[in-house]
């Protein structure tokens, strides 16, 4: 039998995800997030396993990380709202079960690195990537935004 491509192997996944019930968005944000954390030289490895804990393995200079991704391409308000649990009935994610959130907002291109500490037990959030998007308090202050550390912050997969 001929060697598959890798690119043939996805496109193969995709459909087979497709018709075994994983949403378009869901493919699409791991796709993307593993495409971003390729080109910055992380080794990635996608799991086959639906009802699993975590989706990617990352592996930068042999440090692993278990990567959860979550997308969303909906605004709520001014900013983005993530549901972040696990399964139907709302289960929020533990450091027994993943080491990250990746927070996939597709419609603005952008990736947030979440440390599963830093959710808390919570099992939604809310992100606001853009600047001109942030809300203010009644007395014209902005609200504080807790995530826009976690942008980009690929350094926190590096050590």
């Amino acid at each position: 039998m001929a060697q598959r491509t890798p690119l043939v192997a996805l496109l193969l996944q995709m459909w087979y995800n497709y018709y075994m019930g994983t949403s378009a968005t869901t493919l699409r944000s791991e796709l993307w997030a593993m495409q971003h954390f390729l080109s910055l030289g992380f080794r990635i490895a996608r799991c086959d396993d639906r009802d699993g804990p975590y989706d990617l393995i990352s592996d930068w200079q042999g440090c692993l990380y278990r990567l959860q991704v979550k997308a969303t391409e909906h605004q709520q308000a001014q900013g983005y709202h993530l549901s972040t649990h696990r399964g139907r009935k709302g289960i929020a994610f533990t450091k027994q079960d993943t080491d990250f959130i990746i927070g996939v907002i597709l419609s603005q291109s952008v990736i947030y690195i979440i440390p599963i500490e830093a959710m808390r037990g919570r099992v939604s959030i809310m992100l606001y990537p853009r600047p001109e998007h942030f809300r203010h308090s009644k007395r014209g202050r902005p609200v504080f935004f807790e995530f826009e550390p976690c942008r980009n912050a690929f350094h926190l997969l590096k050590s």
